[in-house]
């Protein structure tokens, strides 16, 4: 089976366990065509429906309140990029993708986020 250099080195990585120690920190948020900078470590995407809990989940997996989260559909409307850190290196990315389906938001807003989102999962 054939894998690229970059495919073989993430398989390389320790399993990630959640430590007091680690950081999450907010590297940015992306619309349109922009696509997050790579971050060089596996990362795991969050992607569902409108309100059913994305971003909750995220802060809870990472004892954290780093993601915004709303009871109105449509609180992440971006590509939201984290790294979780841990001794002042990046060990795991975590990307929070807008859901789909209803969300409160302008129509040229909905399309900016759904085009930042299938750009990053493209």
């Amino acid at each position: 089976v054939f894998m690229d250099v970059a495919d073989k080195s993430l398989l390389s990585w320790k399993r990630y366990a959640h430590s007091s120690h680690d950081e999450v920190k907010f590297v940015g948020g992306y619309l349109d065509r922009q696509l997050p900078e790579r971050l060089g470590v596996p990362e795991v995407a969050f992607l569902g429906r409108s309100n059913v809990g994305k971003s909750s989940l995220l802060n809870k997996l990472v004892a954290s309140d780093a993601a915004r989260v709303g009871k109105t559909p449509g609180a992440t409307a971006a590509v939201n990029l984290y790294s979780v850190e841990r001794k002042g290196k990046t060990v795991l990315g975590l990307v929070d993708l807008p859901g789909f389906g209803y969300a409160k938001l302008s129509k040229e807003t909905k399309e900016s986020v759904q085009l930042a989102a299938e750009n990053y999962l493209a």
